[in-house]
């Protein structure tokens, strides 16, 4: 079964996505900018089975019969029109990475792709795939295109995002 992040208590939330600088590892800029690209190019299967059955089961769904188009981050994250059950499970996936300090993925790493999963979302199918406000999101995109470790298509993406935030958030008001 994969966990209902969403349903996360806002101070949870809150703590989870803290975009403080001084929280994180000991790693250079040039180490984060490799561990992102190396993120990317990872094979979904296997980074995606630690959510479970349900999880394995709706990647399987969405990966047969199209080669290698959605099999790994990059591919689902920068596509035309991605599934978007393969950007949540992305977004679950980075959030869970994000909470374990345990975890395999530096904060800066597994919040870099959960933004990225919501701006794909956004710009893709103009859908907001998180609990968070308008506003925590767009600080989230800000934060991500601050860094200069990120790629230049993803903080492309993080402004595309963005944008459609914007707009859908002026549109509900």
């Amino acid at each position: 079964m994969i966990p209902d992040h969403d349903r996360s208590e806002p101070n949870q939330l809150a703590k989870l996505l803290r975009l403080d600088p001084s929280v994180g590892g000991d790693w250079t800029e040039h180490e984060l900018g490799e561990l992102l690209s190396h993120q990317l190019r990872a094979p979904l299967r296997a980074d995606l089975a630690m959510l479970g059955g349900d999880a394995i089961d709706s990647l399987r769904s969405h990966t047969q019969g199209d080669g290698n188009r959605w099999e790994t981050f990059a591919g689902v994250l920068f596509d035309d029109m991605p599934p978007i059950a393969l950007l949540t499970l992305i977004k679950t996936f980075a959030k869970t990475h994000r909470s374990d300090a345990a975890g395999v993925l530096p904060n800066e790493i597994a919040t870099t792709i959960y933004f990225l999963a919501i701006a794909a979302a956004a710009a893709r199918h103009r859908q907001h795939i998180t609990a968070l406000t308008p506003k925590e999101v767009t600080d989230g995109f800000a934060w991500l295109a601050a860094q200069p470790w990120v790629d230049q298509r993803s903080r492309v993406l993080a402004e595309q995002g963005r944008v459609v935030i914007n707009v859908i958030a002026s549109r509900d008001q």
